[in-house]
């Protein structure tokens, strides 16, 4: 490629979007250090910087890919699909125990999960499927296709146990279908499916302290405090930073170690304590603005395959920082899902640098 060529392709780059995705892995890598700082141990802290670093110019080669390959190689997601699915299967087998579950792979001193890019594979196949007739985007054969797609991960993560971290998955597929299929025998098909998730979570795929898990939350007073202990520090954490915060690197609660897991599960209520009601604003304004400009890149164009995965992955950070936030806030039972961008995490992170590629493919060619 041509340097004219380059010098053009990063001109129409939507620099905006770019520094949103910037600027939320600074707050990251900023709240990692706040909660490294007192044990004086920065070794996640310098895995996440590598991890941004990385991101950045896997965001940058995937730009220079044209977008309508994506859409053309559908195989290659299929691949993708079920490689990740088989991993997912094998970490059953032999994959390590680590606070009671199988979540990842562990080589040297980094870990990877399996399920990240197997979410990236899924948005792209829903893409592909419900755009493949222009003039239909939804029918009744193709959500059940797609929800096929999603039942075998979610049996094994489910197995792992770690069902937590397939929801925001789940629920932007139901948002996806619901958004471009607005009739009533699909909502009545969606709302039958989403009964069937649940009757198979609760009676074959929950373990025993899950279930207490779940119950304890909705009926903490006749519960054990201890399984609530997490949340009752989150909140304490959220409250003590007021208005306007405690101040930069002032969160007591995650450096003392009453959060046992700050850096990941956590981590919002380590902002929140340190930047008080004030910043959790500015924080979720930043992330309105980031699914609004994510949705405008891809209804620039006139296809539905680009409409559609903009607003798969959309629906997708929505549906993490709802969750995470609603954890920290005692709204949800802890389920591990992550805060996007501000957890500690290279799987989740480098996949969302790998979709800003994506999306900078469709703005520039």
């Amino acid at each position: 490629m041509k340097l004219k060529e380059i010098k053009l392709h990063f001109r129409k780059f939507d620099w905006f979007l770019f520094f949103l995705f910037f600027l939320l892995s600074c707050f990251g890598l900023f709240l990692i250090f706040s909660t490294s700082v007192y044990q004086k141990n920065f070794l996640y802290l310098k895995k996440q910087i590598f991890f941004v670093f990385l991101g950045i110019f896997l965001a940058i080669f995937v730009s220079f890919i044209d977008w309508r390959d994506f859409r053309e190689n559908r195989f290659l997601f299929y691949f993708l699909y079920f490689l990740c699915t088989i991993l997912l299967f094998l970490l059953l087998i032999f994959g390590p125990t680590i606070r009671g579950t199988k979540t990842w792979y562990h080589f040297f001193v980094f870990n990877f999960d399996p399920l990240e890019p197997l979410k990236f594979s899924l948005l792209f196949l829903w893409a592909i499927i419900f755009s493949k007739n222009q003039s239909e985007i939804l029918s009744l054969k193709k959500i059940l296709i797609s929800f096929l797609l999603i039942l075998p991960p979610f049996i094994l993560t489910a197995l792992q146990p770690n069902i937590g971290s397939f929801l925001p998955i789940f629920f932007s597929w139901l948002i996806v279908v619901f958004l471009f299929s607005l009739r009533p025998k699909f909502l009545l098909v969606i709302f039958a499916i989403f009964l069937l998730f649940f009757f198979i979570q609760w009676n074959f795929l929950l373990k025993p302290y899950q279930k207490e898990r779940i119950i304890s939350f909705f009926f903490q007073k006749n519960s054990d405090s201890k399984l609530s202990w997490q949340q009752t520090q989150s909140k304490i954490a959220i409250g003590s930073g007021g208005i306007f915060g405690k101040g930069i690197l002032k969160s007591t609660q995650g450096k003392l170690g009453f959060l046992p897991e700050a850096k990941t599960d956590f981590i919002f209520s380590v902002f929140a304590e340190e930047f008080g009601f004030f910043g959790v604003l500015v924080l979720f304004f930043l992330f309105f603005l980031l699914i609004k400009r994510i949705l405008d890149v891809g209804l620039k164009k006139n296809s539905n395959f680009t409409r559609i995965l903009s607003f798969a992955f959309g629906a997708q950070i929505l549906s993490e920082v709802f969750i995470n936030s609603a954890m920290n806030l005692g709204i949800l039972p802890v389920i591990g899902v992550p805060f996007p961008f501000l957890s500690y995490g290279g799987s989740n992170l480098l996949l969302k640098f790998a979709f800003l590629g994506v999306l900078e493919s469709i703005q520039t060619h």
